[in-house]
């Protein structure tokens, strides 16, 4: 209802934990692989290069050569600390205002703990480009998703988008509508049976995306 503070696509409940799946389930032997071995699996290098993202990532007044993307896959434990905190600072920029509107309040230490969930795996979008000043090349976050393998309260394998998130100055190049194929080209690879997320009321732009994607 318009009275609610989260809407919920797919479901209308809550997932379980991780722990009410049998470990040689599809969901927990997926969540037991080690991060390059996950990889292999379920995400091919040409997914993650910058020739599958394709020149519509690129802004037509910008040079190609000078400006590029990458996508890296991360798991809490493999991610920097510099670059958890842009993630987390990206998050903050992006959604404190939303949470602070809706009846769940803005909890940054709850949040950062959310992210660092054990099983968390994270698609994180790094721009390459090159300063003008000293020729360098420099990486920058550009967005990322962050997404869970779980199972729901019928024991049904789904795929969790927990965060998307893309920098301001990036957005309108299908950066996140590429995210999004890749984490449910993950979840039919592994063999969730559906994809969910929540999604704050308060959160227009974020309404309008998901109605984009259908």
């Amino acid at each position: 209802t318009d009275d609610d503070d989260t809407i919920r696509a797919a479901t209308d409940h809550e997932p379980i934990t991780i722990d009410d799946e049998p470990p040689n389930g599809p969901i927990g032997i997926a969540n037991q692989l080690e991060l390059e071995d996950f990889r292999d699996l379920y995400l091919s290098p040409t997914v993650l290069s910058r020739a599958t993202l394709g020149t519509k990532l690129c802004p037509a007044d910008i040079n190609d050569e000078d400006y590029d993307f990458a996508i890296e896959l991360h798991s809490p434990s493999s991610l920097s600390t510099p670059d958890f905190e842009d993630c987390f600072r990206l998050v903050r920029f992006t959604s404190a205002d939303h949470y602070k509107k809706c009846s769940l309040g803005w909890k940054p230490l709850a949040k950062r703990s959310e992210m660092l969930q054990p099983y968390m795996r994270y698609l994180v979008v790094k721009a390459k480009e090159c300063d003008e000043v000293t020729g360098k090349e420099a990486l920058r976050l550009a967005g990322f998703l962050s997404f869970l393998l779980l199972v729901d309260d019928d024991l049904t394998p789904v795929i969790y988008c927990y965060e998307i998130h893309i920098v301001p100055v990036d957005r309108r190049w299908g950066i996140g509508t590429h995210l999004m194929a890749l984490m449910e080209e993950v979840g039919r690879s592994v063999g969730a049976h559906k994809a969910m997320l929540t999604l704050l009321l308060t959160n227009k732009d974020g309404s309008k995306f998901y109605d984009r994607l259908g």
